[in-house]
Parts: C-alpha cells; sequence; structure tokens
C-alpha cells in the first residue's frame, strides 16, 4: 500500500483539532492505514515526514520522482547518499522506480509523452534537459543498487530492447542485503560522493562514479577500507 503526497496536509492552516500539529495528523493518517491493513501488508510512504513515519512505515521514499533525465538522477542521487543510513534501521528505503528507458533502449518510442523537453538549467534539474544516454542509464541503475532497498520496476518492459533487459537482469541478480556506504560523502561541497563501498558476506562491492564531463583518475588504497589488496 502506497501512501502518497501526503506532505500536503502540511498546507492546510487549521484542523479539527487545534491542539495536534501538523505532523501529528499526517501520523495519525499512517497509524489509521497501519491500523486498516494489518502488520501483515507492507506500507510504503511516499511524501510523508519522516519524523511522522517512523515505526509505522515499512518502507519511504527517499529521493523526489524519477525521471529518464540525467539531470534528475543528479537530483535523487543526493538524497541515495544522504539518506543511505535509514536503510535497515528504520524502513526499507525506496528510491524510486528503476527505469533504463533511453533512445537507445526503447528506439522509436517517445519516452515523455507528457513533458515538453526544456534545457537543462544548473539549480533547474527538474524534467529538464535531455533523456539519459546507455551510459547515464547504467549509472542510475547502479545507485538504485548502492542504494540496498525496494527495486520496483517502472518502464514497459515489452518495448525495451535486449541491452535494457540484460541491464534489469543484472541489477536484479546482485540486490545487496544492506546499502552501500559513500565513503566520501563529507569531503566536498560541490560534488557529488565518488566512492562508494558494500560490504556482502561473500564479497565487496566498491563503485567509483564520475560525475564531471572529463576523465579522471581516482587513486583507491584498499588497505584504508579494509579490504584484502587482492580484493
Amino acid at each position: 500500500f502506497k501512501v502518497d503526497f501526503t506532505q500536503e496536509i502540511l498546507h492546510a492552516t487549521r484542523f479539527h483539532d487545534p491542539t495536534v500539529g501538523r505532523g501529528g495528523v499526517v501520523r495519525r493518517v499512517f497509524e489509521i492505514v497501519r491500523e486498516a491493513i494489518g502488520q501483515d501488508s507492507y506500507l510504503l510512504a511516499c511524501g510523508a515526514p519522516f519524523e511522522c513515519v517512523t515505526g509505522l512505515a515499512d518502507g519511504a521514499r527517499i529521493t523526489a520522482d524519477i525521471h529518464n533525465y540525467w539531470g534528475q538522477v543528479l537530483v535523487n542521487a543526493a538524497t541515495i547518499a544522504a539518506r543511505w543510513w535509514m536503510h535497515g534501521a528504520l524502513w526499507n528505503n525506496d528510491p524510486d522506480f528503476l527505469i533504463v528507458r533511453t533512445p537507445e533502449t526503447c528506439p522509436g518510442v517517445r519516452l515523455n509523452r507528457e513533458y515538453p523537453d526544456k534545457p537543462f538549467e544548473l539549480g533547474q534539474a527538474w524534467l529538464s534537459g535531455r533523456p539519459f544516454n546507455m551510459r547515464e542509464a547504467r549509472t542510475y541503475a547502479l545507485l538504485v543498487l548502492l542504494s540496498g532497498g525496494d527495486i520496483n520496476l517502472g518502464d514497459h518492459l515489452p518495448s525495451l530492447n535486449r541491452a535494457a533487459l540484460d541491464l534489469i537482469s543484472m541489477i536484479l541478480r546482485h540486490r545487496l542485503s544492506k546499502p552501500a556506504i559513500p565513503l566520501d560523502l563529507m569531503f566536498r561541497h560541490d560534488s557529488l560522493p565518488q566512492q562508494w563501498l558494500a560490504t556482502e558476506a561473500d564479497h565487496w562491492l566498491l563503485a567509483l562514479i564520475n560525475w564531471e564531463e572529463n576523465d579522471v583518475e581516482q587513486d583507491i588504497s584498499l588497505a584504508s577500507l579494509g579490504l584484502p589488496a587482492d580484493a
């Protein structure tokens, strides 16, 4: 059960009971939903203040909506990185849909029929720029994997070509039991984390992401990460 747009309650100017704050009203809504659907049902909070659903929701959206624009990936990458610690501690993180549709994977299909194309603007990344390409789709799919959270498919699968289906299959086969840690989350103020480490029972996953337009070199000391040299 996905309960969406509950943040809109916060825009109300008054409630029937003036002694209950806006956060309390949102929490009461989720208490009612939880009671109605029972403990065996999966409750996903989307758009709700986190403090209002802690202990009630099984999963919580940690990002904005995803669209197949590179600018939107940049927006969501920041919150996936900042909220990695919530997964498994408070609920299952929901990074929104895994989508891989690109002009390369859905040839001849209009990818965003509801939204007109507009140029990418710094600070105005929402629904802006061109649809992402296959390399960028792989980067986004990697982010969903690194989140360790729920994986929900959001493409029209019959429209995808073999390369896209293989990418989805790879992500599903390598699901993580816990989220990867963004190792350089606080190292810079103007860039997203470039190094992510996931530790599984029988293997490690070290992801290196270049967010820049030009080639970069990254030096990694496996010993400093507590990994054997031949990891």
